[in-house]
């Protein structure tokens, strides 16, 4: 191959990274979520070798995950000062899983195996699915090729059936359309083209339909709190009275009773409740329920050896028996990096005014199964607290900042439930089931309230899972093996 050539499949391998990076939040460029991986495919069916391929997909997976975790090295120089080491480590292996995907992506379509608008969503699912199912605390479910929709939840509806993943299938098959028309590879056939014509049009109809006929029957008063402590506040003499003076200045206008829960951010107490050091705030806690009539949903940490991450819920006549453990915890900040998963037990709810809710804390909202788990528990409503102050707040925000939140609207898509977040140095707002977002909050201290709604009746999706993503990621390794044993067909020119 010539050097001009060896130079155009690389550009636009690159020139893909950089524009399915443009898609996700908070620019959320529709038309790029459904062309970004345009060009890296036409490349790739213009290989001419399997090294070559493995090198445009390796420097796709680098500019791509380079420019969307590109606050990654922000967040963790806060706990360590090998934040770009780790940065680059991780980009490494994002480097080798996207060379593997883009060498099965050229055999199976370019040997005409599979045809493109198929092998392209099986491949990237593939990887999706596989990078979330990484051992312990290395699994990262961080931005799915659907969540880059998020912001046309009406489009992105039939995630009810088939979960985010389902909604990343669809977005790369009609990303493997685009390509086949450009290099001239359509169906020849009508029974074909109503396959591929179906593909492109049947989900986002499906799931504008699913939305106009949504109709909840359970709701509940909640007000949701935004508080603006830096982490240098975090840091000083005096954490708990920075973080609970920002909440009391936040809750200052909810009128008393107005709400069933009042939920305040991931660690607005930097200590364990059961701690002498701890009787105080608790009691300025009491007081702050007191003062709103309503249980107050809080998260309380430590940093000890074995850092804890729960939340707990505190009414006027004190502190109730109700505690959420963190199940994801954050690598290198909350934990070992191989430490273990989820638990398989149901996780608690908190029972208030008739309603059920279920928590999630901070980045838990990017992993499909606990919103599911939460639902399938009894959960009416899902509560996520967040502290985003890694993210960079006050004035140096970061891409994370916006992406963060842009989980929880699929994961109210997936389940139809309404979903509430309350966050330190981030959004804080409140999602309808059907993936709206309405009473945002993005600066300052203060609160958000409104009568949240949920279907109580189980998606589809609750019941099956991520039966999209399984499927498609034990098919990327099997046919990945299967390619290494044997050919799978000509590579055609």
């Amino acid at each position: 191959m010539t050097r001009s050539g060896r130079w155009e499949t690389l550009g636009l391998a690159a020139l893909s990274g950089v524009a399915l990076a443009l898609a996700y939040p908070p620019l959320h460029t529709l038309v790029l979520s459904l062309v970004g991986l345009v060009p890296i495919a036409v490349a790739l069916m213009r290989c001419p070798d399997e090294r070559l391929a493995f090198e445009a997909g390796g420097a796709f997976a680098v500019i791509h995950f380079g420019i969307v975790c590109s606050w990654v090295p922000t967040a963790l120089a806060q706990v360590t000062g090998l934040a770009w080491f780790l940065f680059a480590a991780g980009l490494g292996l994002f480097a080798v899983l996207g060379g593997l995907a883009a060498v099965l992506f050229r055999r199976l379509a370019a040997s005409g195996a599979a045809p493109i608008w198929l092998a392209l969503p099986l491949v990237w699912v593939g990887l999706e699915f596989s990078l979330a199912a990484l051992p312990g605390r290395l699994a990262y479910p961080w931005l799915g090729l659907g969540t880059s929709l998020t912001a046309f939840p009406t489009l992105v509806g039939f995630a009810e059936f088939v979960g985010a993943r389902g909604v990343s299938f669809w977005v790369a098959a009609v990303n493997g359309v685009v390509a086949a028309l450009l290099l001239g590879r359509t169906p020849g056939a009508w029974p074909s083209r109503i396959v591929v014509a179906g593909l492109l049009v049947a989900p986002p109809t499906v799931g504008w339909w699913s939305t106009r006929a949504l109709e909840p029957d359970v709701s509940a008063p909640v007000a949701v709190v935004r508080t603006e402590v830096s982490r240098v506040e975090r840091l000083g003499a005096d954490p708990a009275d920075a973080l609970l003076a920002s909440a009391e200045r936040a809750v200052a206008g909810i009128a008393q009773g107005s709400a069933a829960l009042v939920v305040l951010p991931e660690g607005a107490l930097p200590m364990a409740v059961d701690g002498q050091e701890a009787q105080e705030p608790l009691r300025r806690l009491q007081a702050l329920s007191t003062a709103v009539g309503a249980p107050v949903l809080f998260g309380a940490s430590d940093g000890g050896p074995t850092p804890s991450n729960r939340a707990h819920l505190m009414e006027p006549r004190g502190l109730t028996d109700f505690r959420y453990d963190k199940q994801r915890l954050v690598p290198f900040v909350e934990g070992s990096v191989l430490g273990g998963g989820p638990s398989d037990v149901p996780p608690p709810l908190a029972t208030l005014a008739g309603s059920s809710f279920g928590v999630l804390v901070c980045y838990e909202s990017a992993f499909q199964e606990g919103a599911r788990r939460a639902r399938r528990a009894g959960a009416d409503i899902l509560v996520n607290i967040t502290n985003d102050a890694w993210s960079g707040g006050g004035d140096r925000r970061t891409s994370a900042y916006w992406q963060h939140p842009a989980h929880l609207v699929m994961r109210a898509i997936e389940t139809r439930a309404g979903v509430v977040r309350a966050a330190n140095q981030g959004v804080a707002f409140i999602v309808e089931p059907s993936g709206r977002v309405r009473e945002v909050l993005t600066e300052g201290e203060g609160h958000v309230a409104a009568v949240v709604s949920s279907v109580s009746a189980p998606t589809v999706y609750e019941r099956t899972g991520d039966l999209v993503g399984f499927v498609s990621g034990v098919a990327f390794w099997l046919l990945l093996a299967a390619g290494s044993i044997m050919r799978i067909g000509p590579i055609r020119p």
